[in-house]
């Protein structure tokens, strides 16, 4: 998903990572999350009143984290009737 920082102003982005947002003329910064990836935070984005404004090659990098070990054990009880 895609923020407009400071703004409730939001998107999601299509399969290919395009996203149309529209935002007032000024230097705005948006802050883009993924799952599995790192967010991403884009600042001093000029964007003037009567034109679009692109972004090429946004790159988020994948988030990685050390898991721990987990041990699952199970024990089975038996009972038998007279």
């Amino acid at each position: 998903s895609v923020l407009l920082v400071g703004s409730q102003t939001g998107a999601v982005t299509d399969f290919e990572g395009d996203f149309e947002i529209q935002a007032d003329p000024g230097v705005h910064s948006l802050k883009i999350t993924f799952i599995s990836y790192n967010p991403l935070e884009i600042g001093n984005i000029e964007v003037t009143a009567g034109k679009v404004t692109v972004l090429d090659n946004i790159q988020m990098t994948e988030f990685t984290s050390d898991l721990e070990t987990v041990t699952i054990s199970a024990e089975a009880i038996r009972t038998t009737e007279a």
